[in-house]
């Protein structure tokens, strides 16, 4: 049975790294480095990275991500080109057509890096400067959310009427 577990993932991951689809953006060709990145179906780290990178030196660095989940790709499209304006970085965006695991995806993104030297990076890693920052961040949805939904209810049921509560 081991053998036939072996077999079907390596169909597996043959199948999910086949014909890859790469897009860069941003301006720059020239890099002192790539740091590639597996998003393990998460889009948001994209955009947290790029917003903690770029207060560092990050000029010279191409920031490579991979996706394993191609129903992220609309999402991560638009997020790196947004990234890139906001940011001034460099992303280069690998969208394979399924979940082929960390180690094949990073392959694959490495095979986009256009520096000599290729660091592999977890997408939870920020500078340690902006660490703090970048986890209020992410977290400040369910802070906010329970502080300002009940406000906002009471404020809409006692100015209008209790029904407005539910349109929102």
């Amino acid at each position: 049975i081991g053998d036939g577990i072996v077999a079907l993932n390596n169909a597996v991951v043959k199948r999910a790294i086949s014909g890859p689809h790469g897009m860069r953006f941003g301006t720059r060709t020239d890099f002192r480095m790539s740091v590639v990145v597996c998003l393990y179906g998460r889009a948001e780290f994209l955009m947290l990275q790029a917003a903690a990178f770029a207060a560092t030196d990050a000029a010279g660095i191409e920031f490579v991500y991979v996706s394993n989940s191609p129903e992220l790709a609309e999402t991560l499209i638009k997020e790196a080109r947004i990234a890139t304006l906001l940011y001034d970085v460099s992303i280069t965006l690998v969208i394979l057509s399924g979940n082929a695991g960390f180690g094949a995806a990073n392959n694959v993104a490495v095979d986009y890096c256009r520096s000599r030297v290729v660091c592999i990076m977890n997408p939870d890693v920020f500078p340690r400067s902006r660490h703090r920052f970048v986890l209020g961040l992410n977290g400040i949805g369910v802070v906010i959310g329970p502080v300002i939904g009940p406000t906002l209810a009471g404020y809409l049921a006692e100015a209008y009427s209790w029904r407005w509560a539910f349109y929102i």
